[in-house]
C-alpha cells in the first residue's frame, strides 16, 4: 500500500504526488485489512525558492490506495 501527498497550489510548483508512506501487506484471495498511516508536519513541507523547508496554508489530497481525501492546512 503506497500513501501519496499532493499539494493543490503552491508558491513554488512541487512535484506532483510525493510518496509518503508505504507498507509491504499480504492478503489472501477476499482478505482485507486496515492499514494506517501516521504524518507528522515534516511530512507536509517542501523546499521554496529560497532552498528553505516551507510550509503554506492550503489545500493538500492524501491518497492511498485507491482512497482519497482532501484537507486544508492552515
Amino acid at each position: 500500500m503506497q500513501c501519496f501527498i499532493s499539494d493543490e497550489y503552491a508558491s513554488v510548483v512541487p512535484v506532483n504526488k510525493k510518496l509518503k508512506g508505504f507498507e509491504k501487506i499480504d492478503l489472501a484471495p477476499g482478505e482485507s485489512k486496515n492499514v494506517i498511516f501516521k504524518f507528522t508536519r515534516k511530512d507536509l513541507r517542501f523546499i521554496g525558492e529560497d532552498n528553505k523547508w516551507l510550509f503554506e496554508p492550503g489545500t493538500l489530497r492524501v491518497s492511498c490506495g485507491d482512497q482519497s481525501a482532501s484537507f486544508e492546512l492552515k
